[in-house]
């Protein structure tokens, strides 16, 4: 089981900016449906996509700036990363994600 510190997303303009803001960590926790985007990025990032008991469900490496990326909406949970987080911690679908959150 991997461990990952993250923010959780719970402002407006937190859900709003993301990863944007020079406020916020590098991982970000989001409970959102359906997609995100990388609108006003400079780097590229990794992207997990879990399910209710924080299964990884998506992965996305390396996900560049001014896209967006949808994944199935029965999904709700997303953790932004660091690009290069998911090959670093050899992360793969149905590893069960431990998450501490601030």
């Amino acid at each position: 089981m991997l461990t990952i510190e993250a923010k959780l997303a719970k402002s407006f303009l937190d859900r709003l900016l993301g990863l944007i803001s020079p406020n916020n960590p590098r991982t970000m926790f989001f409970e959102t449906r359906f997609g995100l985007h990388t609108f006003f990025l400079e780097q590229p990032i990794d992207i997990l996509v879990l399910d209710f008991e924080h299964k990884v469900k998506v992965l996305k490496h390396s996900l560049s700036p001014n896209h967006f990326f949808f994944y199935p909406p029965a999904y709700k949970y997303v953790l932004e990363l660091p690009e290069g987080y998911i090959k670093d911690n050899h992360v793969k679908l149905d590893d069960k994600i431990n998450l501490c959150l601030t």
